[in-house]
């Protein structure tokens, strides 16, 4: 099953986390953009490990996206720098608060 963006505006707003790590995982993109991000595979994994609901490639990428509670959020961030770090890559991350507004016009 993959990712969608009606999914995703659908599902997070009221889901627990083993709904969220079911919908994030993308069995289309994902397997084939992976292997064109270093250490994807140990990245993925540390925030997963670190507490992290779910973690996968952002759009077309490179950036990477993962999906935890408030309280998990710095710990997931910083396990997935020191992965990318261990591979030679700098990172950088933005933790956002969910926008429970749902999907909206923004003209």
């Amino acid at each position: 099953m993959a990712v969608r963006c009606e999914d995703l505006v659908h599902i997070y707003p009221a889901a627990d986390g083993d709904v969220i790590a079911l919908r994030s995982v993308d069995l289309v993109v994902e397997p084939v953009r992976s292997n064109l991000i270093p250490g994807f595979v140990e990245v993925k994994r540390a925030a997963l490990e670190a507490g992290a609901h779910g973690c996968s490639i952002s759009g077309a990428g490179p950036a990477l996206f993962a999906v935890t509670s408030a309280e998990a959020a710095e710990r997931v961030a910083l396990a997935m720098h020191a992965a990318f770090q261990r591979h030679g890559l700098p990172a950088r991350h933005f933790i956002c608060a969910p926008d429970n507004r749902g999907a909206r016009r923004l003209d």
